[in-house]
């Protein structure tokens, strides 16, 4: 599962309500903000993992200038997680800074290496959004082929599966998991600003079988999840 919960604007409740009833067994989060001004200074990562009792771990992409809050991206699972890893991306001036988070679990005997992302977005200002995509792109596939263990990333990608960035991010490695198994009419993923839109993506090893994917209609955030069930 993959979610951008929109730093919890429209209830934090509502969001690990959202994830309590979709039963994953890992999800891959977006827009976490901890200690930030706009949040009151809560530790939503910590409300999150705690409120769910799971396991979880942080990534701490871009401070703000309190040197207090900041804002970035989690993994949460009620499974044992290990071998995290924080890895920042190319910064892209006048926008937050992004990166990866990796974390890593055991599934039927086998290790997953988990992968959570929020690549820039196009309305950055810059005119360069695409282009600023694609090297945060090619960075992130530079370190998915060091992974020897099965991968699946997800995140908010800020762009449609047609992107040449996308192109660069699965290579010849990952499946669109909507695309391989979809279910419904459209994976549209925001509905604030382009509903039509599919811009959250879950990419998974092609070495996995998709079996399902589709996405949760849910005003928790001004972005659905998107689930997919897997198998070896």
């Amino acid at each position: 599962m993959t979610y951008n919960i929109f730093w919890g604007k429209y209830g934090l409740d509502d969001v690990a309500e959202v994830i309590r009833n979709a039963k994953p067994d890992a999800v891959l989060l977006q827009e976490v903000d901890r200690f930030t001004e706009r949040c009151g200074g809560e530790d939503q990562f910590e409300r999150l993992r705690s409120t769910l009792g799971w396991n979880g771990v942080f990534a701490p992409a871009h401070r703000y200038a309190d040197g207090v809050g900041v804002h970035g991206l989690a993994i949460l699972s009620p499974h044992p997680l290990f071998e995290d890893a924080v890895f920042p991306l190319a910064p892209v001036p006048g926008h937050k800074d992004r990166a990866l988070l990796r974390a890593r679990l055991e599934w039927h005997a086998k290790t997953i290496s988990l992968y959570s992302t929020h690549l820039v977005a196009w309305w950055h200002g810059r005119g360069t959004a695409r282009k600023d995509r694609e090297a945060q792109a090619a960075q992130i596939r530079a370190i998915l082929a060091e992974d020897p263990h099965f991968i699946v990333l997800g995140g908010d990608l800020n762009m449609s599966r047609r992107a040449k960035a996308f192109e660069i991010l699965a290579a010849d490695a990952l499946v669109d998991a909507w695309d391989s198994a979809g279910v419904g009419l459209w994976g549209a993923t925001s509905y604030s600003f382009f509903p039509l839109l599919r811009i959250d993506h879950l990419l998974v090893d092609r070495r996995l079988r998709i079996l399902r994917a589709f996405v949760v209609r849910s005003l928790a955030s001004d972005h659905y999840p998107v689930i997919a069930d897997l198998q070896f």
